[in-house]
């Protein structure tokens, strides 16, 4: 049989994407291969050699299962000969035994062009994933800054290429950069009753990017949602029974700053400490109609935006 390496068994890319049970399983269904890590997929075949030893062996339906997970992370080239169904695991072949047997030898080898084929679809899917993987490409920036590359750690039986490179750290890191989804999280983490965000859509995405670049930090941020929380202004008790909204708040740094100076709190007689609306009193129930209307229009939620509304 072939050789497991530990290192791909437990850092392999592919294998890693395979859920818990066919993770486990993985090492005996690997075993039960042959020199050339073929296995013959033949359910009651498998289980006299891979759970001889079992007083309940997988089902059918369990063993196929997994199987699939293997083929569609492309850990086994599944391929059929002669009606009958072959499993090749893939793997570099210095893990094979140097030595075959005749049974070894008689295993069907499978088709070279299709095999290849195989291969390069998983190359072209680990590239999919990597351009998918905001977080990964947002570390990206940073790891260079404070690691250097070393040596190329070994490569895992059918499951390695995912192992990669080893980082060796040459100095104090950074902190990784703000991911924006972290404010949309704080936001319906500590909204209490205001309107939970849905939607962490691409305006949104870049309004927070804005703030960001200003400095709000995702505590500072969540600091000013947790007050909004305990300012009545905020939660609909003025004239038009507005409520502070996420994209109001991240709207500009001005709205997160009055927050956190206290410019909504209530005075002993019931009115806010601060009353924004004050400077826009020229604005009429009409603008402010015209430009709900057009904000739908472009897409854009109504009533989002901006400074808090008149208190008249």
């Amino acid at each position: 049989m072939a050789i497991i390496d530990p290192k791909g068994l437990f850092l392999g890319d592919r294998l890693s994407q395979c859920s818990d049970n066919a993770q486990l399983h993985w090492p005996r269904l690997y075993s039960a291969a042959n020199n050339f890590a073929r296995l013959e997929l033949n359910y009651k075949k498998i289980v006299a050699s891979a759970y001889s030893s079992f007083k309940a062996p997988p089902t059918e339906s369990q063993l196929w299962g997994w199987v699939r997970e293997y083929r569609d992370e492309y850990l086994l080239f599944v391929y059929q000969v002669n009606g009958s169904l072959w499993g090749q695991w893939q793997t570099n072949e210095r893990y094979l035994p140097g030595y075959k047997t005749a049974e070894d030898h008689r295993s069907p080898s499978p088709p070279a062009e299709e095999q290849e084929k195989y291969r390069k679809s998983y190359e072209v899917l680990k590239k999919q994933r990597a351009l998918k993987n905001q977080q990964f490409r947002d570390l990206l920036e940073v790891v260079p800054s404070c690691f250097e590359l070393s040596e190329v750690m070994a490569i895992g039986v059918g499951v390695g290429e995912g192992v990669g490179k080893k980082l060796e750290p040459k100095g104090s890191c950074p902190p990784p950069p703000l991911r924006p989804e972290e404010f949309a999280n704080a936001w319906n983490a500590r909204r209490g009753s205001l309107p939970k965000l849905w939607e962490f859509t691409d305006s949104r995405r870049k309004k927070v990017q804005a703030r960001i670049r200003q400095g709000i930090t995702v505590e500072r941020f969540s600091e000013a949602v947790r007050l909004c929380t305990t300012m009545p202004f905020l939660l609909g008790k003025n004239p038009r029974g507005w409520v502070a909204t996420f994209d109001w708040l991240v709207e500009n740094d001005r709205n997160i700053a009055k927050v956190l100076e206290g410019n909504y709190q209530e005075r002993p007689n019931g009115t806010p400490v601060a009353n924004p609306v004050n400077r826009a009193q020229a604005r009429t129930e009409g603008n402010r109609a015209n430009a709900r209307r057009a904000a739908e229009m472009l897409g854009i939620a109504a009533g989002l935006g901006g400074d808090a509304p008149d208190d008249d």
